[in-house]
């Protein structure tokens, strides 16, 4: 009988944190962070500016230990249950899995083709049938093939900056993430290409975690399934809220996310 009242449980998490804080020198930035994101589909993080929403991106891919001056880490991150952080893990394996996008494109002054190739160069070793294969899929998977393939060994600085985030996602894609970290990807585009990387984002969703930091409310709305509120209280950057997209905008629960929406003019 026990058996056959036992509740499902719940699927593991692709990321965790667990009593998660991370401070600089000077102050505390995030302070005892409890998150899980399921996997697949998308996860928003949203908050005031200064609350501490990127760090927490860097947070899951180890991207804090590049930060100057350096940031201290207390707590347990967890990616498919394995912890980010624990000894052995090797930083650049861990960031192929879980990418990165961030809000201004990235482009190294070099041609189309090294761009995409970047990463893969430097953590897979591929064939030059092999580097080709993943160079067509990840423009493929970033919908900019069709609109590079006659130049690709043209300056990357070339591109329209839509076009050029679009590159960034597949230098990202091609190295075959899990999960995909973006930090605010469309605030430095126009409405057109704005809209070209939403779109893509949902694509994307159907096999790859996205974790999506955006202040624009309407797009979290867009894109979302799950969202995370992150605030200041006391000072210090806390996830105060999570929950379905539509819960938490319709009927927030604490007065940090109320009073956040109120200050973005949601219609609450």
């Amino acid at each position: 009988m026990a058996d056959i009242l036992r509740m499902p449980s719940a699927p593991r998490p692709i990321l965790s944190a667990r009593a998660v804080s991370v401070a600089s020198a000077e102050r505390a930035l995030l302070h005892d962070v409890d998150l899980d994101i399921p996997e697949a589909g998308v996860f928003g993080i949203i908050g005031p500016s200064g609350a501490g929403k990127s760090t927490l991106l860097k947070v899951f891919n180890r991207l804090l230990e590049l930060e100057t001056p350096p940031l201290e880490l207390a707590g347990d991150v967890r990616f498919r249950g394995r912890p980010v952080y624990g000894a052995g893990v090797d930083a650049d394996a861990l960031r192929s899995r879980v990418g990165m996008l961030f809000q201004q494109p990235v482009v190294f002054p070099a041609s189309i083709r090294r761009n995409v190739l970047f990463g893969v160069r430097h953590v897979e070793r591929l064939s030059r049938a092999g580097l080709e294969e993943r160079l067509v899929e990840a423009l493929e998977g970033a919908a900019l093939w069709d609109e590079v393939a006659d130049r690709l060994d043209r300056p990357a600085v070339e591109l329209s900056v839509g076009q050029q985030q679009r590159l960034c996602l597949a230098r990202t894609l091609a190295l075959r993430p899990e999960v995909v970290l973006m930090d605010e990807p469309t605030s430095a585009l126009d409405p057109r290409a704005t809209a070209a990387i939403e779109t893509l984002i949902r694509r994307l969703a159907d096999v790859h975690t996205i974790v999506l930091v955006t202040h624009d409310l309407d797009q979290a709305r867009r894109l979302a399934d799950q969202v995370a509120c992150v605030c200041r209280r006391d000072n210090v950057g806390q996830v105060i809220e999570t929950g379905c997209c539509t819960e938490l905008f319709d009927n927030p629960r604490c007065p940090e996310t109320m009073d956040y929406l109120d200050s973005r003019g949601t219609d609450q």
